[in-house]
């Protein structure tokens, strides 16, 4: 192949993984059950864990994947699973010019909507690498 040639198909790879990055993977939302068990474990049976990363909530219109709406569904899905423990591992946040003018506004829709899971032992979050980004 050519040098020109390469240089064209790597080209098209790259706006291939853009277009994926920007328009397919931020809305894949998997929901997957799993069956696993722990040598030794001394807990209840049959303990249903559900697990929601990376919601990316911005006030952004350009990079807004996350809708309000779209959360509420998320969290009704996550809640007609009846899950035993809700754990959230970071990256509420998303937006790098989190402004203190709409920091609240936005904080208060995302305790809104999570605060909608619903769990028997309780619902668990820590912050991502976004969330410490914009005032963690």
């Amino acid at each position: 192949m050519s040098g020109r040639r390469v240089r064209l198909v790597l080209a098209l790879l790259v706006v291939a993984l853009a277009v994926w990055s920007v328009l397919v993977e931020p809305r894949w939302v998997a929901a997957r059950a799993l069956a696993h068990s722990v040598p030794g474990w001394q807990g209840p049976p049959g303990l249903k864990v559900a697990v929601a990363s990376d919601w990316h909530f911005t006030k952004r219109a350009l990079w807004r994947v996350m809708t309000v709406d779209r959360a509420r569904r998320i969290v009704r899905e996550i809640n007609a699973a009846q899950p035993d423990v809700v754990l959230l591992p970071g990256d509420l946040i998303s937006d790098r010019d989190y402004r203190p003018d709409t920091a609240a506004t936005a904080e208060d829709e995302i305790a809104q909507v999570l605060g909608g899971l619903k769990a028997r032992y309780g619902v668990f979050a820590v912050l991502g690498n976004h969330d410490w980004w914009h005032h963690g």
